[in-house]
């Protein structure tokens, strides 16, 4: 259930809007602007790139994926080797792998909150240098750790030009090295409740949860 957990930190980190002045004064109203910028919006997708490895294996593996958020609180995510779908009533967790399908009708599919994420968080930012990712010149920008989704050393790079996030690496409760790279962000796009839809694929092991 690793990608359900985290669907919560990709949607949340991939909206957040930062000031160019990463002082610790700004936080409030950087806090303020994401909030701003979450409740002003009505849906919002992207892309992103997954990377794991571990200091113990020398396997690194890789999945590329989607996702697709409509408020009040339908959100897809959708990878090589899995898919995630809240349609508003119903959570389908679809295991390509197995050929498996997760169901679950008691889902709170509570509405993902930027804003209040960034509240948790504001007094373990720090700004500690500049990369480029891709082509965009982006702030680094550590956060101390997210207990209680058993991830530390986190990391984000923050586009100088358009504010969103682009890249995001952390450690896993067992010592992973994650890294996201973020591309595509779109805001108010129209999305349908359609597209949070999912249909059981033919010959699929269905399981309630």
């Amino acid at each position: 259930m690793r990608s359900l957990r985290l669907t919560a930190l990709f949607l949340s980190l991939s909206t957040i809007f930062l000031h160019q002045d990463i002082s610790g004064s700004e936080i409030e109203r950087i806090v303020e602007k994401t909030k701003q910028l979450y409740e002003n919006s009505s849906d919002w997708r992207m892309h992103f790139r997954e990377r794991r490895s571990s200091d113990f294996f020398s396997k690194t593996d890789s999945t590329r994926g989607e996702i697709l958020v409509k408020k009040p609180d339908r959100f897809v995510l959708r990878e090589e080797r899995q898919e995630i779908i809240y349609d508003g009533e119903t959570l389908w967790i679809y295991d390509k792998r197995n050929n498996q399908v997760i169901k679950s009708g008691g889902y709170s599919g509570r509405p993902f909150d930027p804003g209040e994420f960034l509240r948790k968080l504001c007094d373990d930012y720090k700004l500690v240098g500049s990369e480029e990712v891709g082509e965009q010149d982006c702030y680094m920008i550590s956060v101390d750790s997210l207990p209680e989704m058993g991830i530390s050393s986190i990391m984000l790079w923050v586009d100088k030009e358009n504010q969103y996030v682009r890249k995001l690496t952390y450690r896993d409760g067992v010592d992973n090295q994650v890294e996201f790279l973020f591309d595509s962000i779109e805001f108010n796009v129209g999305l349908k409740d359609e597209q949070f839809e999912f249909t059981v694929p033919p010959e699929v092991e269905i399981i309630d949860w």
